[in-house]
């Protein structure tokens, strides 16, 4: 995960969505959690602030008529561009509680190996560069992340608080990226068997406004499905009728939950302040489309096109042995809502 990207927590607040009912818990199976009765049109709600979810347009009016079609070709997601990199980074970097250890290699290579509490994505490569005089790393699994840096010697400051040492040189970097990439990779192999794809398996979800639009011969993920989210706590503020600020905590979240009869929902969660009785309330805008997998590597992951209702399309990535669903347009990384026994487990 990015290195100071804010903790996110993978549970729904215990709150109800202002006038449009309760948001799918996560414990529902996944595959068959019931969203609320909403529109099924509508473009995907857009994000800013690296996963805060921003409201969403009204919905719209679907651009193809209902029922079975092609649906387009996964579009592609760049790559970053290679750049220039900082020598005396070469090597093997470990933070002073052996919970991080950062590899540089020569060639713009990186991995991150992140045990720490509330760390999102273990294990990791990505690429780096120096871009105006700050890291500027693009993680395979949780996207780009930019930090500040200082190097001494063999000592390193990163993003202005995480110590840093030298623990192997510029010569040890490649057998150490190796390694941890291998182990990456087997560990994300045993997982994604776990979420199995296949063809289309027809069948009617509650409240699909258009069950019947999906991509004909599109590959799917099958068994029980797929079910992602993200949610963000939130710190906000009201001023009460004598004029005082309170400070209380509240939350967003969105959800991508795909079926394996070939149709998805998006839910978004959005905070919309306080009540008459200053308790924080929610609104919850589901959309609805259809989607068709190109199954990858367990590691590099699956490339899904998305094709809503309303006619946008976009490409997400599902990653880590499906563990993952990452979305370039909003830069969110969503979790895995019904991770089955972990492997050894």
């Amino acid at each position: 995960m990015p290195i100071l990207k804010p903790l996110v927590l993978t549970a729904l607040l215990a709150m109800t969505a202002c006038g449009a009912g309760s948001a799918p818990t996560p414990s529902s199976p996944s595959g068959s959690g019931t969203p609320p009765t909403q529109s099924g049109g509508g473009t995907p709600p857009s994000t800013s602030g690296g996963g805060t979810p921003s409201t969403p347009p009204g919905p719209g009016t679907p651009s193809t008529p209902p029922g079975s079609g092609p649906c387009p070709p996964a579009g592609p997601i760049a790559a970053p561009a290679a750049g220039p990199l900082d020598a005396a980074l070469f090597g093997v970097w470990t933070d002073v509680t052996d919970k991080l250890e950062l590899a540089f290699l020569p060639d713009g290579r990186a991995f991150m190996l992140d045990t720490r509490p509330g760390t999102k994505v273990g294990a990791q490569p990505g690429t780096w560069q120096v871009r105006q005089g700050k890291l500027d790393f693009h993680w395979l699994i949780s996207g780009p992340d930019r930090e500040s840096y200082g190097v001494s010697g063999n000592g390193m400051t990163v993003a202005g608080w995480i110590e840093m040492n030298r623990t192997g040189s510029a010569g040890d970097a490649p057998g150490e990226y190796a390694r941890q990439t291998a182990a990456a990779a087997a560990d994300a192999q045993t997982w994604q068997a776990r979420y199995p794809v296949g063809p289309i398996v027809a069948s009617n979800a509650k409240n699909d406004p258009q069950p019947g639009r999906v991509c004909a011969g599109a590959t799917v993920y099958s068994g029980e499905g797929l079910d992602v989210e993200d949610m963000t706590i939130l710190t906000a503020y009201y001023t009460d009728p004598y004029q005082v600020v309170h400070e209380y905590k509240t939350g967003q979240a969105v959800e991508f939950n795909f079926l394996p009869n070939g149709r998805f929902w998006h839910n978004s969660w959005l905070a919309k302040g306080v009540d008459a009785n200053f308790q924080p309330v929610h609104e919850l805008i589901t959309v609805w489309g259809r989607y068709r997998v190109q199954p990858g590597p367990a590691l590099e992951g699956d490339t899904v096109t998305l094709e809503y209702d309303g006619g946008t399309t976009e490409t997400v990535k599902v990653l880590g042995g499906r563990r993952y669903l990452y979305q370039p347009g909003s830069d969110i990384l969503y979790l895995n809502q019904h991770p089955k026994p972990t492997p050894g487990g």
